[in-house]
């Protein structure tokens, strides 16, 4: 019995992390914004770095601001 227990528990302690991340990923990424991306940042950057630069340069793109018009431009 005391190795049924012991089984069950190395595969709680080891799946439980694995689902919460898988989780927590899912969520992330189906949530879209830059929030989650402080807990699954040093994950992305090991096993998807080009994910990484691509989040980098839309976070840039987002970050631009358009060029205020000029007093004397005409409106389009």
């Amino acid at each position: 019995m005391s190795d049924i227990v012991a089984v069950v528990l190395a595969l709680v302690a080891v799946g439980g992390p694995v689902a919460g991340l898988t989780w927590l990923a899912h969520r992330v990424r189906s949530h879209g914004g830059s929030g989650g991306y402080s807990l699954m940042g040093p994950f992305d950057e090991l096993w998807h770095p080009a994910a990484v630069a691509a989040r980098l340069e839309v976070q840039v793109q987002e970050e631009r601001q358009e060029p205020s018009p000029a007093p004397g431009d005409r409106l389009l």
